[in-house]
């Protein structure tokens, strides 16, 4: 695996994709336990110490010591207290949400200010509205809230924190929501433009194929999975690869290593389905420590691999390909390591064969 520094990369629209080895995506990892709110979406009621409350069950634990009251209120009787990390079982939660109904060991223990409790094991969730099936994994892109409904103003019943991962499990008419689940557990409703897609880079077996350029160009290739290393300052992986390149140019043969990267997760780590493909040629420099690259874009949304730029302008010629179809991303792969050398000018080709001698 190569150990040189990666280019800068160039966007679409000339937008810089700040650099180092990898993708410098901004993206800041805090995965940390989050005072989780869980609400049944039944509106029905049931009393609790004779105080109407709306049914909902989860074992919670305190945050510190708290006091138990006999009403949902501050200025209700103290009945008793928890210690820090003491474990109860929610009975119900008042009208407005703010308190929880308690009990340990089946006694009723009475109620505590939701915020100072912190949920261990949520209520199973059942989704019971009709919805498209969708499957993926989602990266969670900041702290978001899970609702029992695909709706805003619906009971809050989960929540998942930045850079937890989920899985997909249904649209609802409502296509701005996702039903999602972790662990083979329905979580609930999340608002879609604060999920991730991600991809999954790993090839089973070496791709192997052929492809004619024109102009006595033609090239045989395999392209080798390495493993996947995480993104700089992101809490998702990049997928690496070898390439072998074995080509015969105007009755010469040429054959070269060069080494491609995918994105796991989309360009500027969006909802928007655009994975960055690169593909580094080390036998190509400008003197200025710089790898000559040739940066694609997977529109995995569009089912097309389009060519972007190259990092060094006087290596390049236009391609006659400039965008393929691939509905995988074994195809989006493979049509990035097809198209790529058709953007090569004359230059490059004469240091590859300098270098095979």
């Amino acid at each position: 695996m190569r150990t040189q520094a990666r280019p800068i990369a160039k966007a679409p629209g000339g937008r810089g994709l700040p650099g180092g080895r990898r993708p410098g995506i901004a993206f800041g990892i805090m995965v940390m336990a989050s005072a989780l709110l869980a609400a049944s979406p039944a509106p029905a009621q049931e009393t609790f110490m004779g105080t109407p409350v709306i049914p909902h069950a989860g074992t919670y634990k305190a945050l510190n010591d708290v006091n138990v009251r006999a009403k949902p209120a501050t200025s209700g009787k103290r009945v008793g207290g928890l210690k820090k990390g003491e474990r109860v079982q929610a009975a119900g939660r008042s009208k407005d949400g703010v308190w929880l109904a308690l009990t340990k060991d089946g006694k009723e223990l009475g109620f505590v200010y939701a915020p100072l409790l912190r949920i261990v094991i949520a209520a199973p969730v059942v989704f019971t509205q009709p919805m498209t099936p969708v499957s993926g994994t989602y990266l969670v892109s900041r702290n978001v809230r899970v609702r029992a409904q695909p709706r805003t103003k619906s009971d809050e019943i989960n929540r998942l924190s930045k850079g937890e991962r989920v899985q997909a499990v249904g649209r609802p008419k409502d296509a701005a929501w996702l039903a999602v689940s972790k662990g083979g557990k329905n979580l609930g409703f999340v608002y879609a433009p604060v999920l991730v897609p991600l991809i999954d880079g790993t090839l089973d077996a070496d791709l192997k194929g052929k492809v004619s350029f024109g102009g006595g160009l033609s090239c045989d290739y395999a392209v080798h999975f390495e493993g996947k290393n995480q993104a700089q300052g992101g809490d998702f992986d990049i997928s690496d690869y070898e390439i072998t390149y074995d080509c015969n140019r105007r009755g010469k043969e040429i054959s070269f290593p060069a080494f491609m990267f995918i994105t796991e997760a989309p360009y500027q780590v969006t909802e928007k389905q655009v994975y960055q493909i690169s593909i580094d040629v080390l036998e190509i420099e400008d003197g200025y420590d710089e790898i000559f690259s040739t940066i694609l874009m997977y529109r995995r949304g569009s089912d097309l691999v389009v060519f972007d730029s190259v990092s060094m302008k006087n290596y390049m010629r236009p391609p006659r390909v400039k965008e393929k179809p691939a509905m995988s991303v074994e195809e989006a792969l493979a049509a990035a390591v097809e198209m790529a050398p058709g953007a090569w000018n004359d230059k490059v080709w004469e240091t590859l064969a300098r270098s095979s001698q």
